[in-house]
């Protein structure tokens, strides 16, 4: 039952997304990807390089998502940057587009799928899912190549020095301490310390947060 309610909130969450949008600040930039992309991760990164403060627990006060659940009593003034698992006949300002390489997300989403419903799905059954419109807005895909044919700014997961860097300049976000700070953000949000954050964090909003990774 818990798979086919996050369906129907794939399906309503992103009109009422664009309606939260009028009331973001116009520098505010949203990172739409397909789920199990490192979207979480990406904002612990970039939030975290503008601020030593970022930590996985209260990321959605800097980093959020355009889902209304989700938003419900953060701070919009302090929030940078937001997440959106849109469909893509949607628009939104300043959009950076994150991709991960199919079979990855595939193998990423098949284990979260039956993990996060507590469900026993075959591989082969959840991937006819996976490239059909139930998991997503649309399969994987077909989402993949829309986005892309919109010529927004893209990044790859996972991100290295070089392409983060990269998007750090486009969004003209880079600091006088650029290196200093980058690496260390890097190191603070590597692999390994955030799979230890996600197994730290306990309470049901942080996990939804948190089950992205």
């Amino acid at each position: 039952m818990k798979f086919y309610i996050q369906k129907l909130i794939h399906i309503l969450v992103t009109p009422f997304a664009k309606r939260l949008l009028k009331g973001l600040p116009s520098d505010s930039v949203t990172i739409v990807s397909y789920c199990r992309s490192g979207n979480t991760w990406l904002r612990c990164l970039l939030a975290g390089y503008l601020d030593d403060n970022v930590e996985l627990r209260n990321l959605l006060d800097y980093a959020s998502s355009l889902n209304p659940t989700l938003t419900k009593g953060k701070k919009p003034e302090i929030t940078k940057f937001y997440c959106a698992h849109a469909h893509p006949k949607y628009s939104f300002p300043n959009t950076i587009y994150l991709y991960r390489d199919r079979e990855e997300v595939l193998e990423s989403y098949y284990k979260h799928h039956n993990r996060w419903n507590n469900l026993d799905w075959s591989f082969d059954k959840f991937e006819k899912y996976f490239e059909g419109n139930i998991v997503s807005p649309m399969g994987y895909s077909e989402y993949h190549k829309r986005w892309m044919a919109k010529n927004l700014y893209t990044i790859k997961y996972p991100f290295d020095y070089v392409s983060l860097s990269r998007l750090i300049s486009y969004l003209g976000l880079k600091r006088e301490d650029h290196k200093e700070r980058l690496e260390k953000v890097m190191r603070k949000f590597d692999r390994q310390n955030m799979v230890k954050m996600q197994r730290g964090t306990v309470n049901s909003d942080q996990y939804v947060l948190c089950r992205e990774i």
